[in-house]
């Protein structure tokens, strides 16, 4: 959470980098304890090897920091990201 504490993120505010970010968490990151436990039989099935979830796992983290670091450098050259609310 550095990071996002580095680029200015807040994920408790509605954003589009915010919402995004949430999204990842919350899609990505929960469906890894389940495969590496066995605890959805028709998942864990497919995918047997601990060390291909664990691959997974760290290219996950790696596109998490990616994807905050361009929304970081992209606020800084283009300013912040905010909605524009049509009259």
């Amino acid at each position: 959470m550095g990071l996002l504490r580095f680029s200015g993120i807040r994920l408790l505010t509605i954003s589009i980098p915010g919402m995004l970010l949430a999204s990842i968490l919350l899609y990505q990151y929960i469906g890894f304890p389940a495969l590496f436990f066995h605890l959805d039989d028709y998942r864990s099935w497919f995918i047997q090897d601990r060390a291909i979830i664990w691959m997974m796992f760290f290219l996950e983290l790696l596109y998490h920091h990616l994807d905050s670091d361009g929304i970081y450098s992209s606020a800084e050259n283009n300013g912040p990201i905010a909605f524009i609310i049509p009259n």
